[in-house]
């Protein structure tokens, strides 16, 4: 009886790394680079010049400004991509000096 327990134990283990690992593989982010073309702060979203629409947190969409340069992270869910980690290049006049 206890071998039993033990076996189905060990099964049901294996299955919930199985379930784990494919739930890793799923929630690897994406990346997106390029020109924000524009931002629409009522949907909480940065749209990059190739049409990529990235939904973005308060914070981040503070950092963004149409013709910043981006690199960012995102997480597809459901028909969102939900950026993780945002990188902003800004160019500004005064930078140039």
């Amino acid at each position: 009886m206890k071998k039993a327990i033990a076996l189905a134990f060990a099964f049901t283990l294996s299955l919930s790394g199985l379930a784990a690992a494919q739930d890793m593989k799923s929630a690897n982010p994406a990346e997106a680079k390029g020109t924000v073309r524009n931002v629409e702060v009522s949907k909480q979203t940065i749209v990059l010049e190739d049409g990529t629409r990235l939904s973005v947190s308060d914070k981040q969409i503070n950092q963004v400004w149409a013709g910043d340069q981006v690199k960012a992270g995102y997480q597809v869910q459901g028909d969102k991509n939900v950026v993780t980690d945002l990188e902003v290049e800004r160019f500004s006049a005064q930078e140039a000096d």
